[in-house]
């Protein structure tokens, strides 16, 4: 397959190709690519308040509500109300968690192992935080502006 030479393009193909990786891996668990996002989130901020999980997954508060659902049902999450607002909802760790974190481990790695590049790697992870940080800022002033 020709890869296309427009960088956007190039991210947004490897992008698709990595979803598919996490989707075949989860799916022996029951879980969805969304259900990976949301609980790599976790994995880096927990606990987090159901409304930060939704800003910082950049997606719809519905989408995010039906994967807390199905993972509160397996018990891989637990959501707790506030003391201090009832409205306010908090996403951690529930008792059935360690085998679904060791499988995200096992995927990053996964991914990790494919995409590394010893010769080069630490000017393209660098060139690539650069680019991540500058989508997140525009990101950002697009959800701003709706």
């Amino acid at each position: 397959m020709t890869r296309p030479n427009n960088v956007g393009k190039l991210i947004y193909l490897m992008s698709r190709e990595m979803r598919y990786v996490i989707s075949m891996r989860l799916q022996r668990q029951g879980l969805m690519v969304i259900d990976y996002e949301i609980l790599s989130l976790l994995l880096e901020n927990a606990p987090l308040s159901q409304e930060s999980l939704v800003e910082l997954a950049i997606v719809e508060k519905s989408t995010v509500a039906k994967s807390l659902r199905r993972l509160e049902q397996k018990d891989i999450i637990r959501r707790s109300v506030d003391q201090h607002d009832r409205r306010k909802r908090w996403i951690d760790w529930g008792p059935q968690a360690k085998d679904v974190l060791a499988a995200i481990s096992t995927i990053r790695n996964e991914l990790d192992s494919v995409l590394y590049m010893e010769e080069e790697d630490d000017s393209v992870l660098q060139t690539l935080t650069i680019m991540a940080n500058s989508l997140h800022k525009h990101v950002v002033e697009l959800r701003r502006q709706e």
